[in-house]
């Protein structure tokens, strides 16, 4: 499936995806291999602030089960992306993580229809041993 014409428009940056090979390397470290390159995708990070129950009483207040930001990536639902995969987003106006090394967490959440993307969380992380 293709990106839809809003999408194209807010969809700014690239990445690569690594993902992991079956056999590890001479170390027995494991290994991963490129999966795609030039990706168009979306990074963000969402702040960490509770503006919902906050706004209320004029305040914005942490969100208590995360202390931390959540770096999100939303790419086309067709593109093939899974948990324990790694991504490289190496361009793009919305990157203040810019070439950062980003481990992806959970399987992929994927929205047919209007959305036709799948959206997943990453978690900063040390770079792979590359193959």
């Amino acid at each position: 499936m293709a990106l839809r014409r809003r999408q194209v428009r807010f969809y700014q940056d690239r990445c690569s995806i690594y993902r992991r090979n079956k056999n590890p390397g001479a170390t027995g470290e494991p290994t991963f291999s490129l999966l795609a390159a030039g990706v168009v995708c979306k990074h963000f990070t969402s702040p960490n602030y509770d503006t919902e129950s906050g706004a209320a009483h004029g305040l914005t207040l942490t969100k208590e089960g995360n202390i931390f930001t959540a770096d999100l990536l939303h790419v086309d639902a067709a593109q093939d992306i899974a948990a324990e995969d790694f991504v490289i987003v190496t361009t793009g106006p919305n990157t203040g993580s810019k070439m950062t090394w980003f481990r992806v967490a959970g399987e992929p959440q994927t929205r047919f229809g209007v959305a036709n993307r799948s959206e997943v969380y990453l978690v900063p992380a040390v770079k792979p041993v590359i193959v």
